[in-house]
């Protein structure tokens, strides 16, 4: 089992997405079962508990069409993992909406991880109470606030009703059309609730990066976990070192000469 730290998983720098690599590395076939447990209280002179953590997990079921973000269940199972077989587990943290964590406190919790010969490993859970995110491309780091909307939103919108400028009396008032026209927008609303129009997208998914391990020479831990990421330019990919990439454009360009009402 490989968490990517020696310190377990932390959800830290604002960063809400991480991984756990589970590795069979007996001589059968195995199932795993992943638990997450509650935390005692800190002793005196560490940070409050904010909770639990709030974890959940990428879920990718193609025969069902089931593919994104689920809550964490109670138990989370893999079965019949070959030997010498991996299996990787996306992991998130979908931090609370509309409440303040007390100052410097923690989330804090346990990820239980079982398998059907009776091994047990524990693996600490943690995050930032307080966290801060990042703004893809830019390196600048923002306080979070509590935007229930926040995120990127692709959907289609139709037209039914157009004005007539040439209309003697009512130019601007809108008047049912021949027939709709559709077309597609994309609308990125960050951590503040303000909104920009985008033409373009990419979604980026950025390599892990690593320190140098204070506690063994020669070795490296885990500073800033693999994720996802929005760019707007395709140059800001390879920046990224990005594992890879999925473009998201908008149906209907900007003519040249509206470029700067574009974001």
């Amino acid at each position: 089992m490989d968490s990517g730290s020696r310190v377990g998983i932390e959800f830290r720098n604002g960063f809400n997405e991480t991984s756990l690599k589970l590795r069979n590395t007996s001589g059968a076939a195995r199932n795993y079962f992943l638990r997450v447990l509650p935390s005692a209280n800190p002793p005196p002179g560490e940070p409050a508990l904010a909770g639990a953590v709030p974890l959940e997990y990428w879920k990718a079921s193609y025969s069902t069409i089931q593919i994104g973000w689920e809550p964490f269940p109670a138990t989370l199972s893999f079965t019949a993992i070959p030997a010498n077989g991996e299996q990787l587990v996306r992991l998130g943290m979908r931090r609370p909406i509309g409440v303040a964590p007390l100052a410097g406190s923690r989330f804090q919790g346990l990820l239980e991880v079982t398998d059907d010969l009776g091994s047990r490993w524990l693996v600490p859970l943690g995050a930032e109470g307080n966290a801060t995110i990042t703004a893809a491309g830019s390196g600048v780091r923002a306080a979070q606030a509590p935007v229930a909307l926040a995120g990127l939103w692709v959907g289609e919108a139709i037209i039914k009703n157009v004005s007539q400028p040439a209309h003697p009396s009512t130019p601007d008032q809108p008047r049912p059309a021949g027939g709709e026209f559709s077309f597609r927008l994309i609308v990125h609303v960050d951590a503040a609730g303000a909104s920009r129009l985008l033409q373009q997208v990419y979604l980026v998914r950025k390599l892990a990066t690593h320190l140098p391990d204070p506690d063994g020479p020669g070795g490296r831990v885990q500073d800033e976990p693999a994720r996802v990421v929005l760019v707007k330019e395709q140059s800001w990919c390879e920046r990224s070192q990005a594992l890879a990439r999925s473009p998201v454009a908008a149906s209907v360009p900007p003519p040249s000469d509206s470029l700067n009402r574009w974001h």
